[in-house]
């Protein structure tokens, strides 16, 4: 189980990025996180991962801090950048990270492979791969991993339909032993995949539940519309409401 406790990250001793936050994170759970850009979700992720340290708070997983080699053997990650070495090929891209993680075969890598339809792009350079390649590769090689915990940032980028369908398919399964920590601005997506969702704003916690608890809650039919509930005062969705209605008109 992850664990953060009262995680809060402030920068120059004034810009809090994060407030307060606490979650857990079961085994077999996907947990969705959501907000805006400056809400606190890539704050949150490096804090986790360990990149950036935080104020205060405390991040385990099981008995392990996140500095320690045992998390981070049991924690993948995917980022949302495509940022990845363009000088090498595909299979020696995956075989330099499982190099890192001291596995020399991974019984799940050329189920994957098959799975992404990857098989005659291996040995081409990475700098020839398109931005869906490039995405299918940052998760066929996080899902080789041993990991028990994978946190995903944006996982859909560049991916056609088929991708998409698949990587919905893997998040599935791969609860039936790990656990997920979705991280997305999109609302649909968070609301199909996640049993749990927590909504940031501006580095606040402004919503936490399932799905089905939070429409509840605000009397809501989808997780958009909680967002604009909790996020948003009733001057911004006026004005965005005449905006919208009157963007055709002239006057």
């Amino acid at each position: 189980m992850l664990c953060v406790n009262n995680l809060t990250k402030t920068y120059n001793n004034k810009i809090v990025a994060i407030k307060n936050l606490s979650f857990s994170l079961s085994k077999n759970k996907i947990l969705g996180l959501v907000g805006p850009n400056g809400s606190g979700k890539t704050t949150t992720i490096n804090s986790i991962l360990g990149t950036i340290k935080c104020s205060s708070g405390s991040i385990l997983y099981e008995d392990y801090k996140n500095d320690s080699l045992e998390f981070k053997k049991k924690v993948g990650y995917i980022p949302d950048d495509l940022i990845l070495p363009e000088s090498l090929t595909g299979r020696e891209y995956i075989k330099f990270v499982l190099s890192i993680y001291s596995i020399k075969k991974s019984d799940k890598l050329e189920k994957l492979i098959r799975l992404y339809n990857m098989q005659d792009f291996l040995d081409i350079l990475i700098k020839e791969y398109s931005h869906g390649m490039k995405k299918k590769i940052q998760i066929i090689t996080a899902f080789s991993l041993d990991s028990e915990l994978i946190i995903v940032d944006e996982p859909f980028r560049g991916l056609d339909v088929e991708s998409m369908i698949i990587t919905k398919q893997l998040f599935r399964g791969f609860t039936e032993s790990g656990s997920i920590l979705l991280c997305s601005h999109d609302l649909h997506l968070i609301e199909e995949l996640s049993d749990e969702v927590i909504m940031l704003y501006k580095g606040d916690t402004v919503a936490k539940g399932s799905s089905d608890f939070l429409k509840d809650k605000f009397k809501c039919d989808d997780l958009e519309q909680v967002f604009m509930n909790v996020s948003m005062g009733e001057e911004r969705k006026n004005e965005i409401g005449e905006i919208i209605s009157n963007f055709n008109n002239n006057a």
